[in-house]
């Protein structure tokens, strides 16, 4: 990306990697953004699958962390007697992606915290 200075020189900006991801992603990020405003965490999750932004990825697994928490909520039995033991294999496959990437140090912040 270029720009010209105040001199008239023009100079190159050299991004990182982080920002020239975030950049070219930029569109799928904010439809997922869009899509978690509205609660609807699987569509979200599957509108940033795949994407390289350390923003995106966290968006992809907290949306499916949230639909799979959503799905189980709303499966739930309407009693008023203790609660069934459910079973959730699908934080299993979560925990094991988050450690398989937590091993190598790809994790930010928000994802160590998931």
């Amino acid at each position: 990306m270029a720009y010209n200075n105040m001199r008239g020189r023009s100079s190159v900006v050299v991004l990182n990697d982080f920002y020239m991801d975030f950049i070219e992603e930029h569109d799928k990020f904010y439809l997922a953004f869009s899509f978690f405003d509205l609660m609807e965490y699987d569509r979200a999750a599957l509108s940033v699958q795949g994407c390289k932004n350390k923003k995106a990825y966290y968006l992809h697994m907290y949306g499916r962390y949230l639909a799979d928490e959503k799905r189980k909520l709303d499966n739930a039995p309407d009693s008023f007697g203790p609660p069934d033991k459910l079973e959730n294999g699908h934080l299993k496959t979560l925990k094991t992606e988050l450690a398989k990437k937590y091993a190598i140090t790809e994790l930010d912040g928000f994802c160590i915290y998931l």
